[in-house]
């Protein structure tokens, strides 16, 4: 699984010409990985790869505003820890209906 995972990834990054079009509704548990956690083998390297050809695929995600500085992350520290959610499933899904729950009852002085 995580090895198949990954030679998958490697051979669409080395494709000459990769495009993603709809990377918002090409996304699934099996795309993101999601399995990973559960073979027991690091899922950090795998990942990367899958932000790499993501990014390849689809360069519009790597948009940032005009409006932020270049250098906006570099140096930046905050006592809070920054946490992201992101997944297809929020709405008329289970994991929709039980994520809600911890992201509302996130401790904010933390998160």
């Amino acid at each position: 699984c995580w090895f198949h995972y990954t030679e998958g990834l490697r051979e669409l990054l080395r494709r000459p010409h990769l495009r993603i079009e709809d990377p918002l509704h090409t996304t699934g548990a099996g795309a993101l990985g999601y399995y990973l956690e559960y073979v027991g083998l690091p899922d950090l390297p795998p990942r990367r790869l899958l932000a790499k050809t993501y990014w390849r695929g689809s360069p519009e995600l790597k948009y940032r505003a005009t409006w932020l500085p270049s250098d906006a992350d570099k140096g930046y520290r905050s006592t809070q820890i920054r946490v992201g959610f992101m997944t297809a499933f929020y709405f008329r899904h289970s994991v929709g209906l039980l994520t809600e729950g911890v992201i509302r009852t996130l401790n904010r002085q933390k998160f």
